[in-house]
């Protein structure tokens, strides 16, 4: 791969075994080509089957077999336990193919190296054995498919390109994989209690200690804060191709690593970078400080820079024909959010970027941080402590004071405030976002939402997707955006304007005293309890389990028993309380609300009087409205 990304050719590759019938086996290359790999696709299969010819000479070493046979065992060894369904029907399936007293190893692990059983396979690897698809917009198509649509071609080739195939010219730089260094091979369970690990003005970490799965894994999340990432439209672009660059510079020195059971992740934020790894606690710090000294520092090439950027400028070019429930949520965060950057903002700031934009700013991108994470799993305060100040060594940042640090900031609505904005799309669809503005987050006002959401859930679902047959999406749910809480509605029609949507969805409203009337206590009990459930599940693997406190650590403030708060108020809540609560929110014309109305692109609908189509409109409406009441000689 690190050859085909040199050439400029390929933006991933991936490849993997399967079988699909009992005498049938079948090996998978996958790749996402760039423009360039589009146009010279006969170039990389060339090196492909140059890649293969490599192998078929060279033999398999004993010692790839035994690397893939040590993780194989750890992997059997320290496997997530399956939740019972799972257990018995992946069970059962092993059974069709294998005897009893074989169906737990066999499918697992590797007990026997045969060299001469893995020629046999890389002869089958042949260009007549080939089937070749090539999937982009610009390819020559003479076929329709019944079912889908979709249009294809369908021919065998021979000539020049395909000798090529047969007898590959041999490229210098692709060889044989090197022993890989990073394999576990020291396995074992530490035992410590949880704390908080560090708590400073550059960090906040806390640590668990795994006592339930008992593996000799460790995960770690950790939120960087910088002020660099959201401040201007064109950090929020140079921050895109950061981290890319970044992925990209690492992906060939990390895949052994990855092979060996540890993995590694980056993101951005608009408070900051998020940094993930995990896996086996013996190399995990191995790869903590292969990651760490690369993250100010940008090693990729002009052409690598340039498959990014036209990828992700494709990537936002391409938004505007997303579906129609999409779009509809990308317009509710522009009006919302008080500080959300237009895709046309983006795209302007993004286009003009260089690679040498994108090294300055890895450079000063950690000036200032404040650090929030959380680790679990096999290891220590001491390694975890370690592990953050190795990050911190190699940033060289400042502390950044909370004051800088960047606060999403929500729109309120007034109360009665009924806002209807509705816009064209590129989409066939019609779609609905209703939202009701239920007030600030608490623990009481969360505890009901929540029940109130499971009480209307299957109605609202039964009424519009089964009854009336307005669309396949139709969801209802209870969110929190920061520090408020919002009861939204959405529905996609391809048959009904969404305008009619909206008509459908408030006499649902208005008509919700009859669904709340009518429950049961024993209705209400049950929805009770499915949430008490779904809120103490814990989760089924390591990392799971870690997503949850890295969540309270970072959104929480670090309040682990948020949830047991909230299990308890939800164990407090009275029917009463909550149907009250149903009725105010749900039909009270005082609850303030917020209507996207996406219509399709073929929707020729006059907007009626009062529906905004621009966010501006939105945010200025309070101007507005104080230029139109404000009495003569005020001067507004």
């Amino acid at each position: 791969m690190s050859k085909l990304k040199e050439e400029g050719l390929v933006l991933s590759l991936s490849a993997g075994g399967g079988s699909s019938h009992d005498n049938i086996n079948s090996m998978s290359i996958n790749v996402s080509l760039t423009k360039k790999g589009v146009k010279n696709y006969e170039q990389i299969l060339e090196m492909i089957f140059s890649y293969i010819k490599m192998l078929k000479e060279h033999g398999v070493e004993e010692y790839t077999f035994k690397e893939s046979q040590t993780m194989a065992q750890i992997n059997f060894d320290w496997k997530d336990p399956d939740e019972g369904m799972g257990f018995v029907a992946g069970r059962s399936a092993l059974m069709q193919d294998y005897k009893l007293q074989d169906m737990e190893t066999l499918p697992f692990l590797y007990t026997k190296f045969d060299p001469k059983v893995y020629q046999a396979i890389l002869e089958t690897l042949t260009p007549e054995n080939a089937l070749v698809v090539l999937k982009t917009n610009s390819v020559e198509t003479d076929q329709t498919d019944k079912f889908y649509g979709a249009e294809f071609s369908l021919a065998e080739v021979g000539g020049p390109a395909f000798e090529r195939l047969k007898s590959p010219v041999r490229v210098a730089e692709l060889i044989y994989p090197k022993v890989n260094e990073f394999i576990p091979n020291n396995l074992k369970l530490a035992d410590e209690k949880p704390h908080l690990v560090r708590d400073d003005d550059l960090a906040k970490i806390w640590f668990q200690f795994d006592d339930r799965f008992k593996q000799p894994k460790v995960y770690m999340s950790l939120r960087i804060e910088t002020p660099r990432i959201y401040d201007t439209v064109k950090n929020s672009q140079l921050s895109g191709l950061y981290i890319s660059a970044i992925r990209e510079g690492l992906n060939e020195i990390v895949y052994p690593i990855q092979l060996a059971g540890l993995s590694y992740s980056l993101g951005s934020g608009k408070k900051g970078i998020t940094f993930s790894i995990g896996g086996y606690s013996e190399r995990v710090g191995d790869l903590l400080r292969l990651v760490t000294r690369n993250l100010k520092t940008i090693q990729i090439d002009q052409q690598k820079f340039d498959n990014l950027k036209e990828a992700r400028i494709r990537g936002l070019q391409n938004n505007k024909y997303g579906k129609a429930y999409s779009r509809g949520g990308y317009y509710n965060r522009l009006m919302l959010l008080e500080k959300q950057f237009t895709e046309e903002e983006a795209l302007a700031a993004l286009k003009p970027l260089t690679l040498d934009d994108v090294k300055a700013y890895a450079e000063k991108l950690y000036e200032k941080v404040y650090i929030t994470g959380a680790a679990y799993g096999n290891w220590t305060d001491d390694k975890v402590s370690e592990s953050v100040q190795i990050l911190l060594d190699q940033i060289q940042s400042r502390p950044l004071p909370k004051e800088e640090r960047f606060q999403e900031v929500v729109e309120i609505l007034d109360p009665a405030e009924k806002i209807v904005f509705s816009r064209k799309i590129l989409d066939n669809n019609n779609s609905l976002a209703y939202g009701l503005q239920i007030g600030e987050k608490s623990l009481k006002r969360q505890a009901k939402a929540m029940l109130l959401a499971a009480i209307i859930e299957s109605d609202f679902y039964t009424e519009m997707r089964t009854r009336q047959q307005l669309g396949y999406i139709v969801w209802s749910f209870q969110q929190t955006i920061e520090d408020r809480m919002f009861l939204r509605f959405i529905i996609q029609s391809a048959n009904h304007d969404s305008f009619e949507l909206k008509r459908r969805v408030d006499t649902w409203l208005q008509n919700a005293g009859d669904l709340l009337d009518n429950l049961t206590d024993e209705e209400f009990e049950r929805h009770r309890a499915s949430e008490i459930v779904s809120l103490e599940k814990k989760g089924d693997s390591i990392a799971e389990v870690l997503g949850d406190i890295y969540y309270l650590a970072t959104e929480e403030d670090g309040d682990f028993d948020y949830k047991k708060k909230l299990v308890e108020m939800v164990k407090k809540m009275t029917k009463a309380e909550v149907l009250t609560a149903g009725r105010k929110w749900l039909m009270d014309s005082n609850t303030p609300r917020l209507v996207l109305l996406m219509r399709a692109k073929d929707n020729g609908e006059t907007l009626p009087e009062g529906v905004i189509s621009e966010v501006s409109q939105f945010k200025n409406r309070r101007g507005e409205q104080a230029r139109q009441t404000a009495p003569l000689g005020t001067g507004l």
